[in-house]
């Protein structure tokens, strides 16, 4: 159990502005997801890099070694 603050930076290679939604996966050192933060409405212009921030309370009692994400544009292509 424990308050975990992560940082991704996510960046649009394509030249029009993106909104994205998705997941950030808390994961343990083998990969697994313990927790899930959700991302909603992320806007990124063309182009661009952005960092995203969070921080979540994990009730298991795992060590979180990494985050995964894995967002959507409106668009539904994967990033």
């Amino acid at each position: 159990v424990g308050h975990y603050e992560w940082k991704i930076v996510v960046r649009n290679n394509t030249d029009a502005d993106l909104t994205l939604s998705g997941d950030v996966d808390l994961v343990d050192q083998d990969g697994h997801a313990v927790d899930t933060a959700k991302v909603m409405g992320l806007r990124i212009s063309a182009r661009a890099d952005q960092e995203l921030t969070g921080s979540k309370m994990v009730m298991a009692d795992a060590a979180i070694a990494g985050v995964k994400a894995v967002l959507i544009s409106r668009t539904d292509k994967a990033l």
